[in-house]
């Protein structure tokens, strides 16, 4: 059993935070489901986000749970790439749904679909995978943070609270970015968990802002 599982402490950690987000990923799709129709256009985009949230983590905790070979692990860490872009880009569609309306979210879907294959293929050919997914994803998350900023001024609905979770996203990507680090506290934690106890709250006060926006009106 000890072969299987992996005996770096720091990584073990991480594994428990994947699954744990990954948990939280799996209620949020369930209670978007509750709260919405099944013909409901934006329900439909964020519970994509969730599945594909619940997904990569769930490969994650593999790949920081298990005592696996660089080779093995290169090779989960694809789908786990294509999943987050698709996820971000979902996101974008989510936040334009918003900001211009189901229309200009429909115009512009297939393009935002496009960068992110574009994304996934640069990461199979780039040996800083990483680097071109922070950059990627720094720039999506914070065109989405504006474009809730300026909804929340306007009183739109659940934008606030979204709003708070979108910026502890990002902060959760920039605690991550400026690793490696391992910190000796009461639990062993290095950049990736941190990362993950950081999206934890965040992905619970996304599905908060979401269901009150989805309460308050029926939006096909």
């Amino acid at each position: 059993m000890s072969e299987v599982i992996n005996n770096n402490p720091y990584e073990l950690f991480t594994a428990l935070t994947n699954v744990l987000w990954a948990l939280v990923a799996f209620i949020s799709f369930i209670l978007i489901s509750k709260n919405s129709n099944n013909s409901n256009s934006k329900a439909k985009l964020w519970k994509a986000v969730f599945v594909m949230l619940f997904v990569s983590n769930i490969l994650a905790s593999l790949v920081h749970g298990l005592s696996i070979d660089i080779e093995t692990s290169e090779l989960i860490w694809i789908p786990i790439n294509l999943i987050l872009g698709l996820m971000i880009a979902l996101l974008m569609s989510a936040a334009l749904y918003d900001y211009l309306g189901k229309d200009t979210m429909q115009k512009y879907f297939p393009y935002l679909i496009g960068v992110a294959v574009i994304f996934f293929a640069m990461t199979q050919f780039n040996r800083d995978t990483f680097l071109i997914f922070i950059a990627y994803q720094s720039i999506y998350m914070l065109l989405i943070l504006t474009m809730y900023i300026h909804l929340a001024i306007k009183k739109h609905v659940g934008a606030g609270v979204i709003c708070v979770g979108m910026f502890l996203f990002i902060l959760a990507a920039v605690a991550q970015a400026i690793g490696p680090y391992e910190l000796a506290l009461f639990i062993p934690i290095n950049q990736d968990g941190l990362y993950h106890l950081i999206g934890i709250p965040s992905t619970i006060l996304l599905t908060i802002g979401v269901i009150k926006n989805l309460k308050n009106r029926n939006i096909e």
